[in-house]
């Protein structure tokens, strides 16, 4: 290389230390490296290289190259010192170059970009975000960009809570504002004019406002230079003040006590909640209201908002003691005299008292004896008392002045068994009287009764009967009746053979016994025996009294023969041979074990046997030849049957 000359289209030399050469060598070109300055900008520099061979000939030749030294961009931008989430920013494009012009490209480092010259751009997330923005030269193309970084802040969420509160209590706010990432600083602007307030922390705040009324509160709350504010109603609720009048001396006890509410509220409505101090309570606003006994009572008026505020105030009302008079009647019958008993309480020694009534009697007295009614029908009696303290009241009652019957009655003991009739005499209007009686051993309510006794032992009974009107007077008669005891009838009969029969009552102790044998024969024995006159069957009757002269009776068939038969069959009962020389077998189909009684026809026993076996045999050869009844029992059956010894 001979020599190296750079020069600009205005032949302008270019200093060789703006350039260096690396010559050629066996082993690669040689190379000539240029690094523009700002001074040769737009220039068109043209490089000349001589060079030539080393020898043998020493040919030389020159070599000359063009080229342009072209502006290159110098990108950059300017944005808002804070952005903060939702806002709208404008990347105001500051990018020169020498000459030319420019495109650009930006990306926004959340996958959204613009080829806007100077774009605006709203975040949807706050972050930290690297902005970059490439320049293109024209005509030349050339890139460069820069990048910056771009901080977009979280804006607070702000939100508080009005705790409202009555007039001189402080209403208080609870701040819940919230911010994932910075630190939060607030300013309070309480809507009455006094200054705000500025604090760092998030514990509650509180303000007492001068009058009662609703107040516009704003919040700021700023973090990372971005600020949020939001603005709620606070209201200093309105307190009413209590006040009420009084009587202005004692008052009598059940009299009208008047008390006046007077209470007061700047703003609003207002009730009253009235405690009356003798348990009572109310919400009329002014009251009238009876104490029923002496005190002196604390009445206190708490008046409420409608907002809930309370004042209160509590006077003394004094309650001096009033009579309580009271009475009552024993009975209110025309043909009774009445007697009215005071059962006043008396708080006041010594009060005077005035009866009144509406037939014309008055009486200055504590009681009433012995009031007599000329007619009867509606009456009224009032009670007047006074103490000295001038307290007084009445009492007034209405009783009916009733018509009385006159209870009355008959009746004739009985004996058991029997129904006793009552015969009623009761003296009066007998087409309105009602009856009640009670008999001892039930009731009825009919005017004559017929009531059956049937007691086992003799027994009196007290009999009441209660005559009375319907919601009238009444009265009550009693009468003794006795009901005795009834003697039990009933008798044995023994046959004694050839017509003899004997008669025992199952009860020998009675006073009197008939007996009606059937075939006219009659006796008054207690225990008869009686001998027929002929076979046959006759109806008995034995008639008792006892010494209360109640009387029974009773009858039977009692049949008398002189001969002997057959009195019943018993199945599967077998007499064999029949008639016999005295020798026999008696046996049943069911093998039971069987009692066996022989009579003669005088009826006497003249065999009698017990087996447990279901046969049993017989030996009568030492009797004359005849008739002969047998009597065979079997498990509590028995059968009589005939039996003939022939030889």
């Amino acid at each position: 290389i001979n020599s190296v000359v750079a020069r600009t289209r205005y032949n302008v030399v270019v200093p060789d230390t703006q350039y260096t050469l690396v010559a050629p060598s066996p082993s690669g070109p040689g190379t000539l490296t240029y690094i523009p300055r700002s001074q040769f900008l737009d220039s068109f520099i043209t490089f000349s290289v001589n060079y030539s061979d080393l020898g043998p000939h020493f040919c030389d030749s020159t070599v000359v190259r063009t080229l342009v030294v072209a502006p290159t961009p110098k990108p950059n931008f300017v944005f808002p010192a804070s952005i903060c989430l939702g806002e709208a920013v404008l990347f105001e494009n500051t990018t020169t170059i020498h000459s030319g012009n420019n495109s650009f490209m930006w990306y926004f480092d959340n996958g959204d970009s613009s080829d806007l010259n100077s774009p605006v751009y709203e975040y949807p997330q706050a972050g930290i975000y690297n902005v970059r923005l490439r320049a293109t030269s024209f005509p030349w193309n050339v890139v460069k960009d820069t990048v910056i970084v771009v901080e977009v802040g979280e804006l607070p969420t702000v939100a508080f809570r009005v705790n409202n509160k009555c007039e001189g209590v402080a209403v208080t706010f609870a701040n819940a504002t919230f911010v994932a990432n910075g630190a939060l600083t607030f300013q309070w602007t309480y809507g009455d004019g006094t200054p705000t307030f500025n604090t760092s922390s998030m514990l509650p705040v509180s303000h007492l406002y001068a009058s009662p009324g609703s107040y516009r509160v704003t919040l700021r709350a700023e973090a990372n230079g971005c600020v949020s504010t939001l603005t709620k109603n606070a209201y200093q609720f309105a307190k009413p003040v209590s006040n009420f009048t009084v009587p202005s001396g004692p008052v009598c006890a059940n009299s009208n006590v008047s008390l006046t509410n007077t209470s007061t509220i700047s703003q609003g409505l207002k009730g009253a909640l009235w405690n009356l101090g003798d348990g009572k309570v109310s919400t009329q606003n002014n009251i009238n209201h009876m104490y029923a006994n002496p005190n002196t009572y604390n009445v206190k008026l708490t008046s409420v908002s409608e907002f809930d505020c309370r004042d209160s105030v509590t006077k003394q009302v004094t309650i001096i003691p009033t009579p309580k008079p009271n009475f009552s009647g024993d009975q209110f019958c025309d043909n009774k005299l009445t007697n009215f008993t005071n059962t006043s309480l008396e708080a006041l020694p010594n009060p005077t008292y005035t009866w009144t009534i509406s037939d014309g009697f008055t009486a200055q007295s504590k009681n009433v004896s012995n009031k007599q009614w000329t007619n009867n029908g509606p009456v009224q009696v009032t009670l007047h008392s006074k103490y000295s303290n001038l307290c007084e009241a009445s009492t007034t009652k209405d009783f009916e002045i009733l018509i009385q019957p006159k209870a009355k009655f008959t009746v004739q003991d009985i004996c058991s068994g029997e129904s006793a009739r009552f015969v009623n005499l009761t003296e009066g209007d007998r087409a309105g009287i009602q009856y009640l009686w009670d008999f001892g051993n039930g009731t009825d309510n009919t005017p004559a009764p017929v009531r059956l006794y049937n007691n086992a032992q003799t027994q009196t009974y007290t009999v009441k009967l209660v005559a009375s009107y319907a919601a009238g007077c009444g009265d009550t008669a009693s009468e003794s009746l006795t009901v005795s005891e009834t003697p039990t009838c009933g008798f044995a009969f023994k046959h004694n053979g050839f017509l003899d029969v004997d008669f025992t009552p199952s009860n020998t102790s009675y006073t009197k016994y008939e007996w009606f044998f059937g075939e006219g024969g009659y006796t008054t024995t207690t225990s008869p025996k009686y001998k027929y006159l002929y076979s046959g069957n006759f109806n008995v009757t034995m008639k008792a009294t006892n010494s209360a002269g109640c009387t029974c009776e009773v009858t039977q068939k009692v049949s008398a023969s002189t001969s002997v038969k057959t009195v019943n069959n018993m199945e599967g009962l077998n007499i064999y041979p029949n008639p016999n020389n005295g020798s026999f077998v008696i046996s049943n189909s069911s093998n039971s074990g069987m009692t066996v009684e022989i009579f003669n026809v005088l009826g006497s026993k003249i065999y009698s046997k017990q087996t447990e076996q279901g046969n049993l045999n017989v030996n009568l050869t030492g009797e004359s030849k005849g008739i002969y009844l047998v009597k065979v029992t079997i498990n509590g059956v028995t059968t009589v049957n005939k039996v003939t010894l022939a030889q």
